[in-house]
């Protein structure tokens, strides 16, 4: 026997749809779910995604250094290698990754991240970061290490090679 839907089911799932449209930004001005191309477009103060290129965390507590990337990242999966720093600029060892989320165009990723240690100190490899689409990302890393702990955000612009 095959259920049919009732029409009060239809509606609420007519209602569901409409509200998840509405919020996935598909309005003409920009949001932060926004799929027009004008608000998707990188403003040119994104950090570049360098060797070198450093983020300090929200709370001041620990840092993030790339160690290895490329100068722009290109859609798809990628490797990096970072190192995470105390507030002193030392290495810290023995970092547990809480979340490492990759957002892009109000999307995130449907990979999920994961860190090992390189073996160098302070050093971690992160794979499986995945860019959705060539616009303006933020990798947010939630670390901890020991009683330390902090949320550190990068902003690149991720451009097709």
């Amino acid at each position: 026997m095959r259920a049919v839907p009732s029409p009060v089911s239809l509606a609420a799932l007519g209602l569901a749809a409409a509200v998840t449209l509405a919020a996935c930004g598909h309005e003409e001005t920009c949001s932060v779910h926004s799929h027009g191309d004008v608000c998707a477009e990188c403003t040119g103060d994104e950090q570049p995604a360098a060797p070198g290129t450093r983020s300090v965390g929200a709370d001041g507590v620990l840092a993030i250094e790339l160690v290895t990337a490329t100068e722009q990242f290109a859609p798809g999966a990628q490797t990096i290698v970072i190192r995470v720093e105390d507030a002193a600029g030392d290495p810290v060892d023995g970092v547990t990754f809480d979340a490492i989320d990759v957002e892009g165009n109000g999307h995130a990723s449907p990979l999920v991240a994961e860190a090992a240690p390189t073996g160098a100190a302070g050093e971690y490899e992160i794979t499986m970061l995945a860019y959705l689409e060539p616009v303006r990302s933020t990798v947010t890393f939630a670390l901890s290490a020991g009683a330390l702990s902090d949320v550190v955000v990068f902003t690149f612009c991720v451009v097709e090679r």
